[in-house]
């Protein structure tokens, strides 16, 4: 039955009315809403009857009810009939349907459905389902597809009801196994009291394997780990990246020195001619820049870390928005102009705790700067980078055209050519940390620098703070849309509006810690 449900795409599948509404829909009822036997077969007939008057996704035939082509009905019965009865009647066929079904893209709906529903039983069933869900991937070399599955399953029990008693047990096992399959061997880069610093991750060494997974079904994973660890009040798995106060990341340290900034007018016209665009031409002129010591966060900000801000009123509060107030984009009854929410902050493709904070302005971005200094009250003055220190931190000692050396490396950032289409969680790319351990300074999402925009001088400087006014800031990095070789490069500049946000394209925020 369970084939006849799901895979007929052509033909509309046919259920009776005893088994849709006595062996799905009232146990379903009876479960899911405390209802007696028979109040819960009275729900399931009424319920019935209204999808066949009103919702067309039930037509009533001579042969029983007809569920035509409508995905979500058919897999809301596979999902059912796998969870009740599949392992019933062939003991052989829970391992049969992971091994030769889970894998499908149509199918891991189901596989989900039927999780949520165990997940909800008395018992262990839930919990015995999951697990030999990982085990048959374990078995047939797709263990991390197996586990990024499984997680984002357990993970729908982590909010609404009580969690199962096994839930805890089975989260962290998962989210270990995730964890050392994706970041396993990042290191913590303590910081020094008194030490100049801004916000990022350390490097991360390799974990064996985990690399040779194709990035879809990596991000993916990491997706899933972010859902286990949550929001910061739905009590998850906590990362081992982000032990800092307030779960903020490590620090990398970047030496005092010089180093040479921007592009010489021979790399700017071969930038021109790769990109068929002058964009590139503000580069220039190259020049000598000197910089204090200071500390870059390892990661960008992650949606987990910029929900305490929220959470802590940080959008209502007039003492963050200095700026924001003096440019008429905050008022006392209003908030901030474009809503005191991000963007993108109840959009499931972009809102994952592990993914960096996008759709933020420029004046969010400062906004929650000082906040994290006023909350932290540690001595420290928290902001973004400058665009030389931003700069310095990307090419590293060396002065490299990306993060990782002079030339392109595919799969080292999520740039367009990685194909995901959207932000991964923060880290994803380790190949593509910089020479200091700083993880995701190409791609990704577009990062907000201090600076107004405006053109370089060839004269040497020290510690430069950029263009005085104007009426764009700087962002670096480039993005997940982005062309990688050309624009998601250590001397390419972007500007935007600092009220501006980001249409999807991402904006991250990466303060810098000075003292």
């Amino acid at each position: 039955m369970l084939e006849s449900q799901t895979e007929r795409r052509d033909e509309a599948a046919l259920v009776g009315e005893d088994e849709l509404v006595d062996e799905i829909l009232k146990p379903y009822f009876r479960e899911n809403l405390g209802l007696a036997v028979g109040d819960a077969r009275r729900r399931a007939q009424d319920f019935v009857a209204l999808m066949v008057d009103r919702s067309g996704l039930l037509t009533e035939t001579p042969g029983g009810f007809r569920l035509g082509d409508h995905l979500t009905m058919q897999e809301f019965l596979a999902g059912f009939y796998l969870a009740e009865n599949y392992a019933d009647e062939d003991p052989e066929g829970y391992a049969a349907f992971f091994r030769e079904k889970a894998r499908q893209t149509w199918w891991r709906e189901v596989v989900l459905l039927a999780a949520g529903y165990l997940g909800q039983k008395p018992g262990f069933q839930g919990q015995k389902f999951l697990r030999r869900l990982v085990d048959a991937g374990s078995k047939h070399g797709w263990e991390l597809e197996a586990l990024a599955l499984a997680a984002r399953a357990l993970a729908q029990l982590r909010v609404g009801r009580k969690r199962p008693d096994w839930y805890a047990s089975l989260a962290q096992d998962f989210a270990n196994r995730l964890y050392a399959r994706l970041y396993a061997g990042v290191a913590a880069a303590p910081v020094a009291p008194g030490a100049t610093v801004a916000l990022g991750a350390t490097g991360a060494l390799e974990a064996p394997g985990a690399l040779e997974a194709p990035v879809a079904i990596r991000q993916e994973a990491a997706l899933a780990r972010g859902l286990l660890t949550g929001y910061p009040d739905e009590e998850g798995v906590p990362d081992p990246r982000f032990v800092g106060p307030l779960g903020l990341p490590q620090f990398a340290k970047i030496p005092a020195g010089a180093f040479w900034m921007g592009s010489t007018e021979a790399e700017v016209a071969r930038w021109v001619k790769l990109q068929g665009n002058d964009n590139a031409k503000d580069e220039a002129p190259r020049h000598r820049v000197t910089l204090g010591a200071y500390e870059m966060a390892v990661f960008p900000i992650t949606n987990a870390l910029y929900a305490r801000f929220i959470a802590a009123g940080g959008y209502a509060d007039p003492g963050f928005w200095e700026q924001a107030i003096a440019d008429g984009y905050w008022e006392k009854d209003q908030g901030f102009r474009y809503g005191n929410l991000p963007r993108y902050w109840e959009d499931a493709r972009w809102n994952n705790p592990a993914q960096p904070v996008v759709g933020v302005s420029w004046y969010e971005v400062t906004a929650f700067c000082r906040w994290l200094t006023a909350t932290l009250a540690d001595g420290r003055t928290y902001r973004l980078p400058t665009e030389a220190e931003w700069e310095r931190a990307a090419r590293g000692p060396e002065g490299w055209d990306y993060p990782w050396g002079n030339d392109w490396r595919e799969g080292a950032c999520n740039s367009k050519e990685a194909g995901l289409g959207a932000t991964s969680p923060v880290g994803l790319f380790r190949s593509g940390a910089s020479a200091e351990g700083i993880e995701d300074l190409a791609g990704n999402v577009w990062e907000w620098c201090a600076d107004g925009y405006g053109p370089y001088s060839e004269r040497e400087q020290l510690n430069p703070t950029g263009a005085d006014g104007g009426k764009y800031r700087v962002l670096r990095g480039g993005s997940f849309y982005n062309d990688g070789p050309t624009v998601c490069r250590c001397g390419y500049r972007g500007r935007g509006s600092p009220g501006g946000r980001g249409q999807r394209r991402g904006i991250s925020l990466r303060p810098n810690l000075l003292l």
